[in-house]
């Protein structure tokens, strides 16, 4: 679907009787159009969560991450990076959210748990990241876990 004949293709799709990709081509039209709407920021938002929607209904989950960025949604950006199980973007996402508890569990996920007790103490939960420190420890006396954390 180049040259951004969305619109087009989508009227193809449907003689065709390919209603997916009509739905598709559908959620471009949409969010080329929300692109578009650079003068009037809140329309341009909402152009940009309503392509988001569309793209999840049509389970392109990439695209709708793109959506949601564009609409300034980080939030939902990284709760969408969890759901995809990409971890480390969403670890990164909620820690620039200044969400501790969140960044912390998804690297906790990923066996990354210097950084998990890092953002922990860097936002003053020292309790969670003791907590986080002795599952850590308990993994590691079974085994399992791949990653030391330093003691410096």
């Amino acid at each position: 679907m180049k040259h951004s004949l969305y619109e087009v293709a989508a009227k193809c799709f449907n003689r065709g009787k390919n209603y997916h990709m009509e739905k598709i081509a559908k959620a471009h039209q949409s969010a080329l159009l929300a692109s578009r709407m650079k003068d009037t920021p809140a329309k341009m938002k909402e152009a940009f969560l309503m392509a988001a929607e569309q793209f999840l209904k049509c389970e392109q989950l990439e695209k709708a991450v793109i959506c949601l960025q564009n609409s300034g949604e980080r939030e939902l950006v990284a709760h969408l990076y969890e759901k995809m199980n990409q971890l480390e973007k969403a670890g990164k996402t909620y820690r620039k959210l200044e969400r501790p508890v969140k960044a912390s569990r998804c690297y906790e996920q990923l066996g990354k748990f210097n950084l998990a007790v890092e953002t922990l103490v860097e936002n003053d939960q020292y309790e969670l990241a003791i907590d986080t420190l002795t599952r850590y420890k308990s993994l590691r006396k079974h085994g399992i876990s791949n990653e030391c954390i330093s003691t410096g």
